[in-house]
């Protein structure tokens, strides 16, 4: 279940790299699976304050190692950056952790 859901702009949006899959750059940069991997990208039409070109919150479960986390994290960013053409530095990924039972999918209640 890593799921990243994206905010970038209009014109981050229009530069995207159109013949890579950002995850399949993911999973091959996480080295895990790209099955249960999903990235859902929505363009910002407005940014107040510091603007990234692409924020992005990713959800984990809480079972996964810290090490597995950084690693999901860093690679994340990086294939947004390469996805996107923009600089790492333009690139924000924050992490929650989600606990047993606080996802549904398929209407039925997850645990693991």
């Amino acid at each position: 279940m890593p799921i990243a859901v994206c905010s970038v702009s209009r014109a981050c949006f229009d530069r995207r790299a159109r013949h890579h899959d950002p995850v399949q750059l993911w999973s091959q940069l996480s080295g895990q699976s790209a099955n249960q991997m999903t990235i859902n990208v929505a363009c910002t039409e407005e940014c107040y304050g510091r603007s990234y070109d692409v924020l992005s919150r990713l959800l984990l479960p809480d079972v996964w190692s810290a090490e597995d986390v950084a690693t999901l994290q860093v690679s994340l960013a990086t294939a947004l950056a390469t996805y996107f053409q923009v600089p790492i530095d333009g690139v924000v990924v924050v992490t929650s952790l989600v606990r047993t039972g606080h996802v549904v999918e398929n209407g039925e209640l997850q645990r693991w």
